[in-house]
């Protein structure tokens, strides 16, 4: 795998939250946004990982709305009550 290689990131973390490894979904999520910060996909699935953690993803949908995700707004305001 290609650790500077954001998408290698970003699958990786697809697979670490299949396997119910939030934290190391969270870590591979932040690698990949560290290198395409513009990619509003990474944001979003970095922002469920949080969630599932426990921990507060919204401000992940909010960054990824603002970069034109419009659907992450639909998460903010289904999950950030």
């Amino acid at each position: 795998m290609n650790f500077d290689d954001a998408y290698c990131n970003y699958i990786k973390g697809m697979i670490l939250v299949d396997l119910g490894d939030y934290s190391g979904a969270i870590n591979s999520f932040s690698r990949a946004i560290n290198i395409n910060p513009k990619e509003p996909e990474y944001l979003i699935e970095r922002g469920f990982a949080k969630y599932y953690n426990d921990e507060n993803g919204c401000e992940d949908w909010s960054k990824a709305g603002e970069l034109g995700e419009y659907d992450a707004y639909n998460y903010i305001k289904e999950y950030c009550k």
